[in-house]
């Protein structure tokens, strides 16, 4: 290919509906398109309520094939009450032995999106605002919105035997009886099974936060569980865990824990699947599984709001309790984010710490923030001893002040960061950079024996202070480290680049890299070692299938492209640009079908302009397909368009063409 020479653009910057109560017959026929749409893989599927609306809404449904009821959760049907959407997140990820799981895990997904108990269209709408209060009652068995009514037909459909609805409340009931926080409301039918739940709930906690079993009347008139019992004959049950001073990871583990017992009493599973946060498939790509620590010291509310931003990293929120060779297994990363240091590593505590320090050994990776950054060091008993660094915490004695530690240095600042040059295509940013600093550890390099030494990555160039003898200690200071942990990689920021507009993104592409750099044990197949591509010939593509051994006649399609270093090619189309986007075609013959759509690797943001998203080094595509009956072998094509450029030049857009043969045969 000729070079055609070409400047890559300046950088540039990142960036109700009307109430129509619709028919059910319409309303049945929009949900079946949704249905005849949906991703199928084997005994999942997947769909939305809604499709098309402003509030459309995922549904997931495990059919297990085997004769048994039908168990449906909803949670997120308040937008406040984060707990209940969360634990039905990972709840969809579960697998029954007998008949079928149906989660709807964001109800309210607008509600949730604004943080309101409300459904945002009808805020100021007395009448209507309240999903919960909008669902059949005997007085009047029709439905009062159109969200409502599509999910009631979504309901019916599927004719639950048993209904759980996922909530939470202000306060524990025990304390203030006008919340219904920490209970479980019932029908007086269901009271036995209610106050099973109740006892699981109320492990490890004081029992004046103990939950209630509220089992005299049902639920409230005009909520869905209510509706799923009277309407449709359905144990239905409300588990309300409370927000108030409780992290997220303690009620999102109570709520599975309920709902693991009640599947196990229902029998339709065996065992205790409340420990499962995420999907065992290893059929295809599956997101960056991230277990972001919530508990006391621990701030990850900004930490999680960018990891939603990104669809192919899933953030979980993980408790003291949930730190255990089984459930970090399930992960890639491990993220500490800000707050206080010390009150997590004490919560984590030394046979824990253990445990993460081995996850990092077998090819875990970590993320410290701030906080998390004191815990990554080796300068604490308390700390994790990741990397061998030395915290600046002096005591010293301030004149009419007393003794103060040397790692308080004020308020909230921004101050100045600048990235090394062998760490700009890793982060995505280069130069100097202003970002959010709350008294991030000042590192040196420590005196351990066992820890490994640290990289530097960012730099910092200002400082904040509070006394004359803070001065000129932070200048010029590692803001960003990094380290290699047994198989493992470890990042850690000072600073706050996750609360530093248009620099979130930087925590997503340090989690990347320590993802990239661990042992990938469970890809689905292994590619052979393909050297990357060259500076005459900078893209080479191979192309491989694998049959999925769950789901006979299924094969993984996965396309590997081999980008040269330095090079990229574009994952987005910005509109106006001359630039193509990297778009991959599946040519089927008649024998084969498409199973959903390609699952695309991770992107990085060009450096010179963040509003691209490229790819480079190697990448990964994948598509499942199907054998139809009657076939046992087919040839199919897969076509890849793309161009190639590097910081100075673009070459031509091309096109990779590559063949590969199925076969059902053993």
């Amino acid at each position: 290919m000729t070079p055609r020479l070409e400047k890559e653009p300046r950088t540039c910057r990142r960036i109700g509906v009307a109430l129509a109560v619709l028919t059910f017959v319409l309303l049945l026929s929009s949900l079946n398109r949704s249905i005849v749409a949906q991703t199928v893989s084997g005994q999942r599927s997947s769909g939305k309520i809604g499709e098309g609306q402003p509030w459309q809404t995922e549904w997931y449904q495990y059919d297990s094939r085997v004769a048994g009821p039908v168990v449906m959760i909803f949670g997120g049907v308040h937008g406040n009450e984060p707990a209940g959407f969360r634990a039905a997140m990972q709840i969809k990820n579960w697998t029954v032995d007998k008949g079928k799981l149906i989660v709807v895990p964001q109800a309210n997904k607008l509600g949730l999106r604004a943080n309101t108990r409300w459904i945002p269209e009808f805020r100021n709408d007395n009448a209507l605002k309240n999903l919960n209060r909008n669902f059949p009652r005997k007085s009047d068995p029709t439905t009062k919105t159109e969200m409502a009514t599509a999910m009631w037909a979504f309901i019916q459909e599927h004719q639950p035997d048993w209904f759980f609805d996922l909530h939470e409340g202000f306060d524990f009931h025990r304390v203030n009886p006008k919340s219904v926080g920490s209970s479980v409301i019932a029908f007086p039918g269901q009271k036995d099974l209610a106050t099973k739940l109740a006892s699981v709930a109320n492990q490890h906690i004081a029992t004046d936060r103990a939950f209630s079993v509220l089992a005299r009347s049902g639920p409230i008139d005009g909520s869905v569980a209510r509706a799923c019992g009277e309407q449709l004959g359905a144990k239905s049950f409300i588990l309300e865990t409370t927000f108030k001073d409780q992290p997220i990871s303690q009620r999102t583990r109570q709520h599975r824990a309920m709902v693991a017992t009640a599947l196990q009493v229902i029998g339709v599973t065996q065992t205790d699947l409340s420990q499962q946060f995420v999907s065992p498939s290893q059929t295809s790509p599956q997101p960056i599984r991230v277990a972001v620590f919530d508990a006391d010291g621990a701030n990850a509310k900004n930490v999680i709001k960018v990891l939603d931003s990104e669809p192919k990293i899933s953030g979980f929120h993980i408790g003291p309790e949930d730190i255990s060779t089984e459930v970090l297994k399930q992960f890639d990363v491990v993220l500490f984010p800000g707050g206080s240091g010390s009150k997590q590593g004490k919560a984590i505590g030394a046979e824990r710490r253990e445990l993460i320090r081995q996850f990092s050994t077998d090819g875990g990776g970590v993320v410290g923030i701030c906080a998390g950054a004191f815990l990554c060091s080796s300068h604490y008993d308390w700390s994790l001893h990741l990397m061998n660094a030395s915290v600046y915490n002096e005591m010293v004695e301030i004149p009419d002040k007393g003794r103060k530690s040397m790692w308080y240095r004020g308020g909230p600042a921004n101050v100045k960061v600048e990235i090394s040059k062998q760490a700009e295509s890793l982060l995505g940013l280069d130069g100097q950079h202003t970002i959010r600093y709350q008294n991030g550890p000042i590192i040196s390099p420590g005196k351990s024996d066992t820890a490994p030494d640290y990289e530097v990555l960012a730099t910092f160039r200002s400082e904040n202070f509070l006394y004359d003898v803070q001065k000129g200690t932070m200048t010029g200071k590692p803001a960003i480290l990094r380290s290699t942990f047994g198989k493992g990689s470890v990042v850690a920021f000072s600073p706050h680049f996750e609360s530093t507009k248009g620099k979130e993104y930087v925590v997503l592409n340090a989690i990347k890299q320590v993802v990239s750099s661990q042992p990938k044990n469970d890809q689905p197949m292994a590619f052979p070692d393909l050297p990357l591509g060259s500076p005459d010939e900078p893209v080479i593509c191979d192309l491989f299938a694998q049959p999925d051994p769950d789901h006979p006649r299924e094969f993984e399609i996965m396309v590997q492209m081999q980008i040269a270093k330095g090079w990229h090619t574009y994952a987005n189309a910005v509109p106006g640009s001359p630039y193509r986007e990297t778009v991959l075609k599946l040519q089927l013959p008649d024998q084969v079908e498409a199973i959903g759509k390609w699952n695309k690797p991770l992107t990085l943001p060009y450096i010179k302009n963040p509003q691209r998203m490229i790819y480079s080094g190697t990448v990964v595509f994948s598509h499942k397909v199907r054998l139809k009956a009657g076939s046992d072998k087919a040839k199919l094509t897969v076509q890849v368009d793309y161009q190639v450029c590097d910081d100075q030049k673009c070459l031509p857009p091309a096109t990779i063409r590559k063949t590969v043969l199925i076969d059902d045969q053993p």
